[in-house]
This record gives C-alpha cells, sequence and structure tokens, in this order.
C-alpha cells in the first residue's frame, strides 16, 4: 500500500435521519511487520459539503505482543472511527491513505468501512 495510494469509500444516500456509528475495517497478513499503522481519514458529507480530515492509529498488538485481531493466516481488525448526524439523502465518503514513515507498507489486505444506524 503506498503512501499516495488512497482508499476510497462512498456510502449510498441514507434513507433515515438519524445518529450512525462509522467503523473501520483493516484485515492484515504475518507479512506485516509493525505493530499498527497510522492513517489519515478525510470525510466528506454531502449534500451538506463539510468536511473533516483525522488522523488516527491503528494498533494491531498489545502492550505484551499479543495481537488484538482475529484470525489465523489473516487478521481482522475493527476500529471505531465516532457517531456522525446524518439526514435523510445525505451521503459520506472517506477517503483512506496511511500516514507511515515508510512510503510502501506491505502485508495490509483489505480496508473497508461500515456505516450503521445508531439511534
Amino acid at each position: 500500500w503506498g503512501r499516495s495510494d488512497v482508499r476510497r469509500f462512498a456510502t449510498p444516500k441514507v434513507k433515515q435521519t438519524g445518529i450512525y456509528d462509522v467503523f473501520l475495517d483493516l484485515r492484515t497478513t504475518r507479512a506485516y511487520p509493525y505493530a499498527g499503522v497510522s492513517l489519515i481519514c478525510e470525510e466528506n458529507l454531502w449534500p451538506a459539503n463539510s468536511s473533516r480530515r483525522t488522523t488516527f492509529e491503528c494498533k494491531f498488538v498489545d502492550e505484551r505482543g499479543h495481537l488484538l485481531g482475529t484470525g489465523i493466516s489473516r487478521f481482522q481488525y475493527r476500529y471505531y472511527l465516532g457517531e456522525r448526524r446524518l439526514n435523510a439523502g445525505d451521503s459520506l465518503t472517506l477517503n483512506i491513505s496511511h500516514n507511515m514513515k515508510v512510503p510502501v507498507i506491505e502485508g495490509i489486505t483489505d480496508v473497508g468501512i461500515e456505516l450503521k444506524i445508531n439511534r
């Protein structure tokens, strides 16, 4: 995954106004050499045209060196990105890239998001 490679996700327009939880899912292999990954997330809310940019750390191992993910040959991790208030007809776009010191990281095989209505 190159530093300039951006994973882009656009949700369909939501049908219901409410508070939505946003989750990021990552999958790695044993080839991933680090204890975590630093990510940049750029969010755009349409049609309001509001945006925000956040940087966050995803830990893959605890302080004792134990994996925090689930799996055998590939490891699944889920991170809570927070709540978003969406109105019926709104769509959320997320652009995710890594912020590691090395230009290319190996071993992250999948990146995904889930938008789930909370209330």
